[in-house]
């Protein structure tokens, strides 16, 4: 990871990395997506997704001090679900992940309390397995946490398959309007956006936006077939996930 990056701070636009609008999130249900080359499809939610949040229990809220009587903690929303990824028109990716919200329900009797589903002693983790169709004996693993923000530290995440290894963070980037292969001189413009930047070899090398509106995608289309479709598969799970506080 760059110090720019991890330092937030907003780096020269990489003009190699090619813009892609990101389209077809109409269907809550569904939400496949199309950019670029790829396209989501066969997304398959467990029934429990759907019902994120268990009542209290009441065990866990007596508290003397900063010494709970009981303390607890809830697994009390989940969104767990799977897709497939087609580029081209034939399957590349086969994913399959599990978002968690660990709530920390504790009462603290003498002490400034902590909101149950937006407090910082809440916890969210992410971890999913993206099997390639060109590669079915390594499965890469995907992992994040804080994805949600309930937390004062960067929103980030790993990919990993033996000795590769992508990383992702939401960060700003200065990144091109347009493709690279429109003559026009709007061509040439950057903006700053909101983004999940994927980083491969001390490289940033991809990023997807991280706000609804006018959605995008940017890829370095140098880098090895496989590296990108396990990108573009990171980048559709991180844009379907569901947000597990809403």
């Amino acid at each position: 990871m760059s110090a720019a990056l991890g330092q937030n701070k907003i780096p020269p636009a990489d003009m190699r990395l090619q813009p892609y609008r990101m389209t077809g999130q109409d269907n809550s249900l569904k939400r496949n997506l199309t950019f670029a080359e790829y396209k989501s499809q066969h997304i398959r939610r467990t029934l429990g997704s759907f019902f994120y949040y268990k009542a209290p229990s009441l065990v866990n809220i007596l508290m003397v001090g900063d010494i709970p009587l009981v303390k607890k903690d809830n697994l009390g929303a989940k969104d767990v679900f799977r897709f497939d990824m087609e580029k081209n028109g034939e399957l590349v990716s086969s994913t399959e992940c599990r978002a968690i919200l660990r709530k920390n329900e504790t009462f603290r009797l003498l002490l400034r309390q902590d909101s149950t589903f937006f407090g910082a002693r809440n916890k969210d983790f992410l971890d999913a397995r993206i099997q390639l169709a060109s590669d079915t004996t390594h499965i890469w693993s995907m992992a994040a946490s804080n994805l949600n923000g309930s937390k004062d530290e960067d929103q980030r995440g790993i990919i990993r398959q033996g000795n590769y290894e992508i990383t992702f963070v939401k960060t700003t980037l200065l990144l091109r309007d347009k493709p690279v292969s429109d003559k026009s001189p709007i061509s040439l413009l950057a903006s700053i956006n909101m983004v999940y930047a994927f980083t491969y070899n001390s490289q940033v090398v991809a990023a997807v936006s991280f706000k609804e509106a006018d959605r995008r995608f940017w890829i370095n289309e140098d880098l090895d077939d496989q590296i990108k479709d396990v990108i573009a598969a990171a980048a559709s799970l991180l844009t379907i996930r569901k947000d597990i506080y809403q």
